[in-house]
């Protein structure tokens, strides 16, 4: 299961005072994608990659810095499964089924939600 499913993925904060990233790995059998407002697939792996902004009362504390900083998150798939299972979140955030089309093509590269430097074996 784990060899053909199996992957891992990637979490890095990155500080903004000091550039210090820190890592956090986590395994996949599949990987959810949330749906709601997106168009296709490729849509919601863009949103699921994307660089989220961590300020205010969300601010990171960096182990560099040894204080609350400003500090981007992002998601990205480390190490890719041969055989990608995508869980399309089919629900809104207040809980009503969504029921508009998704597109989505025959095939689907994955380089560009890869960590830069990875391969995906796909």
């Amino acid at each position: 299961m784990h060899k053909l499913f199996g992957g891992r993925l990637r979490s890095r904060v990155t500080c903004q005072s000091c550039d210090h990233p820190s890592d956090t790995f986590d395994s996949l059998l599949d990987l959810s994608i949330d749906i709601h407002r997106k168009e296709s697939v490729r849509d919601a792996l863009d949103a699921f990659v994307a660089i989220e902004r961590l300020a205010g009362a969300d601010k990171y504390n960096c182990e560099k810095c040894k204080k609350p900083v400003v500090a981007e998150k992002q998601f990205t798939i480390h190490d890719a499964p041969q055989i990608l299972t995508v869980h399309l979140k089919r629900f809104t955030p207040i809980g009503r089924k969504l029921t508009q089309p998704v597109k989505y093509g025959e095939q689907l590269s994955l380089a560009r939600y890869m960590s830069q430097g990875q391969v995906s074996s796909s």
